[in-house]
């Protein structure tokens, strides 16, 4: 049983609690204005909440081989070679990642020998700095999301 303390009457005779019940959650000041705001990426958690980052790196270390890549280009082989081996044993959020990164590494090939062959017609420049561009964006946005706990996709 809730207790209440009364108050003086209202002018029609009822007696009216003092306080609200425990149970129910308290109302925000007026002028509290940060009390309903929300952030969209907390939501954006709240309902991906399934997903859970395990204690293995995998995801970053391919993401940290393909970047490496750039430089080194044996790397990448061995990054591709990691997350077909790594993907079947996987959660679901590190799943998304390796399936991210095989796809990634398979349409970064298909740029690069399309950059590498049309050199001597001058497009194939712009085809290789189009595909540096889009590598980098793609790594940093995927550790970005992984290190969040977001799928890659």
């Amino acid at each position: 049983m809730q207790d209440f303390k009364i108050q003086r009457p209202d002018p029609d005779g009822r007696a009216k609690p003092q306080s609200k019940p425990q149970s129910q959650p308290q109302q925000p000041d007026s002028t509290d204005h940060t009390a309903y705001y929300k952030p969209r990426h907390r939501q954006a958690q709240q309902n991906q909440s399934n997903y859970t980052r395990s204690s293995d790196n995998g995801p970053m270390l391919v993401y940290v081989l393909y970047l490496i890549s750039l430089l080194v280009v044996v790397t990448a082989p061995a990054g591709l070679v990691y997350a077909y081996q790594s993907r079947a044993g996987a959660n679901d959020l590190d799943r998304s990642h390796y399936t991210f990164q095989i796809r990634m590494f398979w349409i970064g090939l298909l740029l690069l020998g399309v950059g590498v062959i049309g050199i001597p017609f001058v497009f194939g420049w712009f085809v290789l700095v189009g595909w540096a561009v889009w590598l980098l964006y793609a790594i940093t946005t995927g550790m970005r999301r992984w290190r969040k706990g977001q799928p890659a996709s």
